[in-house]
């Protein structure tokens, strides 16, 4: 995906990369993203990543969305040092 989306955009572009990526903030694919100059919103607003995470969700019946908490969920982005979140929740 990094491939693909930093060969279509020029270092001086806004670029947001977000979803659900099955992948802990220990993980290769998180590692890649901010090796590549990207920055996690959530991050950048509280210091860290969210604890205890970003799944389970809850949302659905109690046996569908159990276990322990992971942080899977993210919005990356890069561009110029003017571009700052200010909030994420």
């Amino acid at each position: 995906m990094l491939f693909w989306v930093n060969g279509k955009t020029r270092p001086s572009d806004k670029v947001f990369i977000m979803g659900d990526f099955n992948s802990e903030p220990v993980s290769v694919g998180y590692r890649n993203c901010i090796e590549a100059g990207y920055k996690s919103t959530y991050k950048e607003v509280h210091g860290s990543e969210p604890s205890p995470g970003t799944w389970p969700t809850g949302l659905q019946a109690e046996f569908m969305d159990a276990g322990d908490p992971m942080i899977l969920d993210y919005i990356f982005y890069r561009g110029p040092e003017t571009l700052r979140p200010v909030s994420a929740e």
